[in-house]
């Protein structure tokens, strides 16, 4: 791939090196697979492009599943839809493969081929308006715990201590990423460290050189999750090159043998010795870039007893042993031991061992050290691991400040990974304070750079989150193949945690689009994991995600069992947890046809759910008055209408949820003021319309349906119905809207039909009697 060519194709402008898609002027969002398929297509024109080739490109290995291929190749063509002016770019050929046939022009820049951080756009809202209240069915703190774990694991890799130069242009035939395996240490109990230690220090000189190279502590998680095989860590990390070797002492001091190689067959090798085993890391990984073609770097005059003495406890924390990285730190020789690198890892020795006090404490006497001022990358190292405590400790605001400035730090410094990092900790941090559009931007941005560090399972965590920020915008058709990706990305890693909430983002998207198979898939395969699954609050959302999908099906006698699980567990301490447990819990007793219930369990669950998720507030505030109005407690029903928590109170200009807007329209129209009801269902069409959520539109006109029909405005009602999205026929309340609907109508037939299928979705629920009961022609 040359990263100094631009393609363009009718509107749409492609930039392989910065991984650009632009339709008229305008950036989109494309997922990595979708990306590489449509740039390789393109970079391949002149011939035709067989399934396996594809699928290697693309995937890293050629035994891509037919479906998987086919569909990626769906959405590409969905993606070239308008602007094209072909429908047909890319063309299929029959038992091969496919063929780029669309006219592309062909600009090459003059720039380098690292591309500069620049913001990027991410598709403009259908609307402008300011999101004041954000409207997600997905709670804020989901989003920002998945922008917590890359945060965490971000610091926790962290570790080098020393600036290197800026990188040299890589040659094109060494674009791909390149892994770094530990070495082969000859017996040795006083140099065992080496093994591990050595990672970093020919990763850090090939990433000078240029290279992609995922951090070691990526690596070891490959290598543990696919049982250290050579060709599975390189097909998981996506990269193209794979560096082994041995170290070992000498008649000289030390010996490295160093080997690249790729899977086509193609080595390179290369031998150095020298006194120290640091240099001769350092001469060893010089000769070796210099058979792959390479400029290597300078060497510092670093200070080879803190340099061993860092890696030493580099090394003891990457095999997860604490006690001994703290043994090597404590007892650095006198003349290191204050020096500030030493003083940083022991911060990051603290964070990673849970001591989030210590390490904040050493992480700010750091910042406040007059001879740090200048040291830019240490200091926005320690900025971002102050960050990373912050979103920990629930202080976004104070975490938005940390990683603000460490990216003002690291800006121009083409710290690719520690850059994409810090902006999708802001992007989480944003998006925990409600400021959804620049939460996005972050994260766009984030997306981006990543992509260029070739650091895959930093872009798959942030991918999940990108995709539950996509859910908090109403997008979930766009957050759906976003986390497929991330997923399968994370995979090859374990990432236990990670694929945990992008499952229970999945089933959130799958809720929202109406596609309970697609969400009850996801469930399954989050509930598998739960063995697994370390993380007690991962654990809970998996379970409360199995409660609302059996739920929303009916099937309320399996849901108790979940339910009893979830009140056994100590979610006290956590407001959206035990809000969504207390959610659920009144949803079962109106499901029950238990309405005396509903108010004291809705209140409670409102109460809990008011400050971090505004929309299921919403809808708990919604619940509540319906059972209220069921039991002839009107004025209650106005009263606690009156008396919401201030959070969930819209500012002047801003929107309330639609929970709550449906809420207002219902008491309006059951106290007989029909133009404030009207008036409020308008409100509420305005929410449902600036997103792209088949759920919120079926819960407008399940809502909105019933009051027209008293007023005998069956036309009016019947446009609605028929506007529901296709998938609404699979669902209970989209099922009972048409039998409402069909019965108030005296269609006798369509009413059957509907009748039929609303039982068949009911399961224990019930149907009103009144319905059932069939209507006069």
């Amino acid at each position: 791939m040359t990263s100094g060519k631009t393609y363009r194709f009718g509107d749409f402008v492609l930039r392989p090196a910065t991984r650009e898609f632009l339709r008229k002027g305008a950036a989109i969002a494309v997922p990595v697979r979708l990306f590489d398929c449509l740039a390789y297509l393109i970079e391949h024109r002149s011939r035709a492009v067989g399934r396996d080739e594809l699928g290697a490109a693309v995937w890293g290995r050629s035994d891509v599943s037919e479906a998987q291929l086919t569909q990626t190749i769906l959405r590409a063509r969905r993606l070239l839809n308008e602007g094209s002016g072909d429908a047909s770019c890319i063309r299929t050929i029959p038992k091969f493969g496919y063929h780029w046939v669309c006219d592309v022009a062909v600009e090459i820049a003059d720039e380098s081929p690292r591309a500069p951080i620049a913001p990027v756009p991410v598709p403009a809202r259908d609307d402008d308006a300011p999101q004041t209240v954000p409207r997600p069915r997905r709670p804020r703190w989901i989003v920002a715990a998945a922008a917590c774990a890359m945060a965490l694991a971000a610091a926790a890799a962290w570790f080098y201590v020393r600036p290197l130069p800026p990188p040299a242009p890589a040659p094109e035939a060494t674009e791909a990423a390149i892994v770094v395996l530990p070495l082969d240490v000859a017996p040795d109990g006083d140099a065992a460290w080496v093994r591990l230690g050595a990672m970093d220090v020919v990763a850090e000189r090939l990433r000078a050189a240029g290279l992609k190279v995922p951090a070691s502590e990526d690596t070891l998680a490959l290598m543990r999750a696919s049982g250290a095989r050579p060709a599975d860590v390189l097909r998981g990390s996506g990269a193209a090159w794979l560096v082994s070797g041995r170290a070992g002492r000498s008649a000289r001091g030390w010996r490295v043998d160093l080997k690249a190689a790729n899977a086509a067959g193609f080595d390179y090798a290369a031998s150095e010795e020298a006194d120290e085993v640091l240099p001769a890391l350092r001469a060893a990984t010089d000769a070796l870039m210099r058979q792959l073609g390479l400029k290597s770097v300078p060497s510092s005059d670093a200070d080879l007893a803190l340099e061993e003495t860092v890696r030493r406890a580099q090394a003891a924390m990457l095999a997860n042993d604490f006690p001994t990285a703290q043994r090597i730190l404590t007892q650095a020789p006198s003349r290191v031991s204050e020096r500030p690198e030493l003083r940083y890892q022991i911060a990051v020795l603290a964070f990673r061992a849970g001591r989030l006090d210590d390490a904040e404490t050493g992480w700010r006497d750091l910042l406040d050290d007059e001879s740090v001022a200048r040291a830019s990358p240490l200091r926005a190292r320690a900025h971002y691991g102050l960050g990373a405590i912050a979103m920990m400790r629930d202080r976004a605001d104070d975490a938005e400040r940390s990683f603000g400035a460490a990216l003002t730090l690291l800006e121009g410094r083409d710290n690719l990974l520690e850059y994409g990092k810090a902006l999708g900790g802001r992007g989480g941090a944003r998006l925990t304070l409600g400021r959804v559009q620049e939460g996005m931007d972050d994260l766009a941005r984030a997306r981006v750079v990543l992509e260029q560090s070739g650091d895959r399972l930093a872009l798959a965590r942030l991918n999940v989150a990108y995709g539950i920020a996509s859910l908090a915008r109403d997008r979930p058709r766009e957050a759906v193949p976003v986390l497929a990706d991330a997923i399968a990305d994370l995979e090859p890693f374990g990432a236990v945690n990670e694929r945990a909430h992008a499952y229970s983002a999945q089933v959130n998207a799958g809720l929202a689009l109406l596609d309970y198979a697609q969400a009850s898939q996801a469930n399954e395969a989050a509930r598998a994991l739960l063995p697994l699954i370390g993380d007690p609050l991962n654990r809970a959302e998996t379970l409360l995600d199995r409660a609302t999908l059996l739920l929303a099906q009916g099937r309320l006698d399996e849901a108790d069992p979940v339910l009893a699980e979830l009140d056994a567990l100590d979610l006290a301490p956590y407001a959206g947890l035990d809000g969504r447990r207390l959610e659920l819990r009144a949803r079962r007793a109106w499901d029950r046809g238990d309405v005396q219930a509903v108010p004291a369990l809705a209140t409670a669950a409102v109460d809990r759910l008011a400050p971090v998720d505004a929309e299921t507030a919403a809808d708990m505030v919604l619940l509540r008055q319906r059972a209220l109005l069921a039991l002839d407690r009107r004025d209650a029903a106005q009263t606690a209408l009156d008396t919401l928590p201030s959070a969930l109170q819209a500012p002047p200009g801003g929107r309330a949820p639609l929970g709550l807007r449906l809420a207002q329209a219902e008491l309006q129209a059951a106290r007989g003021d029909l133009k404030a009801a009207e008036w409020e269902f308008a409100a509420a069409a305005a929410v449902v319309d600036a997103g792209d959520v088949p759920a919120q539109t079926l819960r407008l006109t399940a809502s909105r349906v019933p009051v027209l029909l008293a007023q005998g405005q069956r036309d009016a009602a019947s446009a609605l119905v028929g506007r529901l999205p296709e998938a609404a026929d699979a669902d209970f309340d989209g099922a009972l809207v048409r039998v409402r609907l069909y019965h108030a109508l005296g269609r006798v037939q369509p009413w059957a039909d509907a009748l039929r299928r609303a039982r068949a979705l009911a399961g224990q629920r019930t149907i009103p009697a009144a319905l059932t009961v069939p209507p006069v022609p």
